[in-house]
Parts: C-alpha cells; sequence; structure tokens
C-alpha cells in the first residue's frame, strides 16, 4: 500500500493514509466529533475486486495492533479500509460496533445484478432514519474512487434519492483531489452533482409535464435575483394560467416570458445553466415565445 497524506484543514496540515477511501470518512468522524454527534453507518459501493486479499500491511507504530490477511499476510482491500476506520475511530471515544458497514456489489456487466444493487441500497437508505433518535438521517457522499460503471451506479442511487425526496445537502458531498507529483491529497467538495443532478430533472418535469415546482424550489436554493429565476417564474405562471383555464393571465404571463426569453438571448449568458437549455425551451414553446405569435398559435 502507498503511503500518502491528505490535507485535513485550512491550515495545510497533514496526515497520513495508505487507502483512497480512508480520509473522508476520517474527516467525517472528526467533523461530527465536534458537534457531539456519531458516524453511524458507511454504505460501500465495492466492485469483486475489493474482497481479494492482495496487499500486505503491517503496522509497528507505538499502539497500534497489526493488521494482516488470513492468506500468507495478505489483506484485502475492503478488509484494510474496514479495519482502519474502526481503528482511527477508537482514538475518538467509538466503541468497536459503533459504526455499521454495509457493502455492496456495484456492477458486474448483468444488468438484473446492477437493478438488484440498486434496489438494495435505497432500501438500506430508507431504513437508517428507523435506527437514530432523529426523524432524518443525515447523508454523506464520498464520490471520488472507483470504475467509471461504478460513478455511474452512484449517480443513478444520488438521482432516485432526489426524485424519493431524501434530502442531500449540497455541502455534504466531497471527493478527493490527488496530486501524484508529492502523494498529496485535497478534501474537496463535490456538490455540484447533485445541484446539476437537481437542474435536470427540473428542466424534464417542465418540459414534460409543464410544472415548474423542481426548478423554483432550485432557484430557491440559489437564493439570486438572476435572469433564470425571472423566466423560471413567468413559466410558472405560464403553467398557472393553462391549469387555471385562466387566459388574461396566459397571455400576460406569455408576453412576459417572450420579452424575458428573448432579450436573455440576446445578452448571451455564460456559465449558466439555463442557457444551455434555451433550444430545448424554444423548442417546447415554438411560436409562443414570437412577439408575432397569433391566437392560432396560443389554442395549439
Amino acid at each position: 500500500l502507498k503511503q500518502s497524506r491528505i490535507l485535513s484543514d485550512q491550515n495545510d496540515t497533514s496526515r497520513e493514509y495508505f487507502y483512497q477511501l480512508e480520509p473522508v470518512p476520517k474527516m467525517l468522524i472528526d467533523q461530527l466529533r465536534g458537534k457531539g454527534e456519531k458516524l453511524d453507518e458507511i454504505i460501500m459501493l465495492c466492485t469483486d475486486a475489493v474482497y481479494s486479499p492482495r496487499e500486505t500491511y503491517q503496522i509497528t507504530e507505538p499502539g497500534k495492533r497489526a493488521v494482516t490477511g488470513p492468506e500468507g499476510g495478505l489483506i484485502s482491500p475492503i478488509d484494510y479500509f474496514v479495519w482502519s476506520i474502526k481503528d482511527y475511530a477508537s482514538t475518538k471515544g467509538y466503541e468497536e460496533q459503533d459504526i455499521i458497514f454495509r457493502d455492496f456489489g456495484s456492477s458486474d456487466g448483468n444488468h438484473a445484478n446492477t437493478a438488484q444493487t440498486i434496489s438494495d441500497i435505497l432500501k438500506e437508505i430508507r431504513s437508517v432514519p428507523a435506527k437514530g433518535s432523529g426523524p432524518q438521517a443525515e447523508i454523506f457522499v464520498d464520490t471520488h474512487g472507483g470504475l467509471r460503471t461504478t460513478q455511474e451506479l452512484l449517480n443513478s442511487i444520488l438521482s432516485l434519492m432526489q426524485i424519493e425526496g431524501i434530502p442531500i445537502k449540497y455541502q455534504n458531498l466531497f471527493s478527493v483531489e490527488y496530486n501524484n507529483k508529492n502523494s498529496t491529497g485535497k478534501i474537496i467538495p463535490a456538490g455540484e452533482v447533485i445541484h446539476i443532478m437537481d437542474f435536470v430533472s427540473g428542466i424534464n418535469e417542465c418540459i414534460n409535464y409543464g410544472r415548474t415546482d423542481s426548478l423554483i424550489r432550485f432557484y430557491d436554493a440559489e437564493n439570486t435575483d438572476s435572469t433564470d429565476a425571472e423566466i423560471i417564474e413567468h413559466m410558472t405562471d405560464v403553467a398557472k394560467g393553462i391549469q387555471l383555464c385562466n387566459m388574461r393571465q396566459f397571455e400576460r404571463a406569455l408576453s412576459k416570458l417572450s420579452s424575458a426569453f428573448n432579450k436573455y438571448k440576446r445578452n448571451k449568458p455564460s456559465g449558466s445553466y439555463l442557457s444551455s437549455f434555451l433550444s430545448l425551451i424554444e423548442s417546447n414553446y415554438q411560436n409562443l415565445l414570437s412577439p408575432n405569435r397569433s391566437v392560432v398559435d396560443e389554442i395549439d
């Protein structure tokens, strides 16, 4: 196992680690301890390779026990990971059984097995609140590491959690930025993954079903008075006019949407999620966004 160092805080202090998935759980143990809380469960998305003994790892530092596997001193990556986290947690006031470790196979190319893995993980996540003292568990996600198929599986699970209304705070997603030159890693925010999922889900809901609830929640969370939010507001009013069969509200909202949308296009904003979907929105509304739209266009 290759020794690396992780920058653990803004003062650039660092500590050793050997396995790429060690840093985030150990950081969470420290952070939660500062709030008088503990890490309850770690759900692991695993490939077959992590179960095979392959490394010799002997700890000889004072006060630490040695860890070896059953086959000639070899230990599997998953056994090492579990041991390492438990060992670190024990120095922070945890008992042996305080953290539950659940491992799930990620993907062997079999569609049925992948679907079952997603189902099993979601079932486990749904069961977590019942095990704690509060009504809702706080979920943290380490997004780095793993094969591309594992990453896609993780993204699918995160997306389904969003659909089910299982909350994940943007600030609770992490990754590790690794520098091969000096074998140093740095834990970085990775909340943009969920951020993008929220927006794409909202656009899908708006285009296919005429609802803007998810987009409104997205921009409320953004806490900004951007032009994007203005357009979403007008789209909401158009949808309400249709739902209430209120022709006056529909036409007023459509005029405002048309004006705001065409101004938005002329300004060609950059760095906005909405700007990536302009052609899709335009295709959905067709001639309704034109200043020269007719009554026939509105009826269609």
